[in-house]
């Protein structure tokens, strides 16, 4: 975590250090910042992901650290790709760094994405990682190509770090592969 104890920090710089830099302590002091409990917050989370009828997705806790977090990789996609068609939360995931200060220390803090696909050679309109023991190395990303068509791809249970960007990058080029020979 970029974060440290004792500094004041404003949400939308939480907001960002969560969804760019995977930083769990600005995902837990966000929920936090909302006045409810930590139980309420997760009702929220479930009762938002049944509202995009997301059947598969349960949440336990709002980090994405525990195994009781579940989710089909088909409803991973359609959860990026609303976040993605969402202005506030795609400009962030399409930001490659950022930066800010504290409130009360005024200490610097710049972190990167995790999404290293942002580098890449496709229109990310999002993406987000992650990883935990029993799910492995995870990703999921929506890109489009150079005539437009959006695709969104996961992976999940990927062996490394770098494997989950491999194998996101083969499934894209494979699929856009498949749209190029149909000569759309």
């Amino acid at each position: 975590s970029v974060l440290r104890a004792g500094h004041t920090y404003r949400v939308d710089d939480l907001f960002h250090a969560s969804l760019m830099g995977s930083d769990n302590r600005a995902t837990r002091a966000l929920a936090r910042s909302t006045g409810v409990s930590m139980d309420s917050f997760v009702v929220c989370m479930n009762k938002t992901a049944d509202d995009l009828g997301l059947m598969t997705l349960s949440v336990e806790e709002p980090t994405g650290l525990s195994e009781q977090n579940v989710a089909s990789a088909a409803d991973v996609a359609r959860l990026m790709n609303a976040a993605a068609n969402n202005r506030n939360i795609g400009s962030v995931l399409q930001m490659k760094s950022y930066s800010f200060s504290s409130v009360n220390r005024k200490r610097q803090y710049t972190f990167g994405n995790t999404n290293k696909l942002l580098s890449g050679r496709w229109d990310v309109e999002g993406g987000k990682t992650g990883y935990i023991d029993e799910s492995g190395w995870c990703f999921v990303a929506r890109v489009n190509d150079r005539h437009g068509h959006d695709l969104t791809a996961v992976v999940l249970g990927a062996n490394s770090n770098t494997q989950r960007f491999r194998q996101t990058q083969k499934l894209f080029d494979w699929a856009f592969g498949q749209l190029d020979s149909r000569k759309y």
